[in-house]
């Protein structure tokens, strides 16, 4: 029904919405102040984790005919994204200072903070994901032993 990415853009939008509601600049000062960097290094750690369940999975899976085509994909796939969403956070922080972009577009700070909380909300799914695959190998080694 919903692809990840546009339930993600829904939870930003109501927390945007809500620390609007309350009149705080929590969201949109934290954001400004640390949005790019815990993006860069989230990207660190996931390149770090994902390095190391290849090579746990050469060490597991001795199969010369084993298919990881779909894993390297997804991997690969998650490293792409992460880079996306600091390019995007990059123009969306630049348009959130942007005088000519509040006067033109109704409502742009709130749409703007949507996407922003939106970004790091799927950062840190990213990194949950790729947690949640490294903890699945842990278990896969666990049953190769027994």
């Amino acid at each position: 029904m919903f692809n990840k990415w546009s339930i993600v853009v829904i939870i930003g939008f109501i927390c945007a919405y809500v620390n609007d509601w309350l009149e705080s600049s929590f969201y949109k000062d934290f954001l400004k102040a640390n949005l790019i960097l815990l993006l860069v290094a989230l990207l660190a750690i996931n390149a770090t984790t994902i390095s190391i369940i290849v090579g746990k999975l050469k060490d597991i899976i001795n199969d010369p005919l084993a298919d990881f085509t779909n894993t390297t994909k997804s991997l690969r796939s998650s490293i792409t994204e992460q880079v996306i969403l600091i390019v995007i956070a990059s123009v969306f922080q630049v348009a959130s200072d942007s005088m000519k972009i509040r006067r033109l577009v109704p409502l742009s700070d709130l749409l703007i903070q949507s996407v922003l909380i939106a970004i790091f909300i799927y950062a840190i799914y990213i990194m949950y994901d790729t947690a949640h695959a490294a903890f699945m190998l842990l278990d896969i080694n666990r049953k190769t032993k027994d």
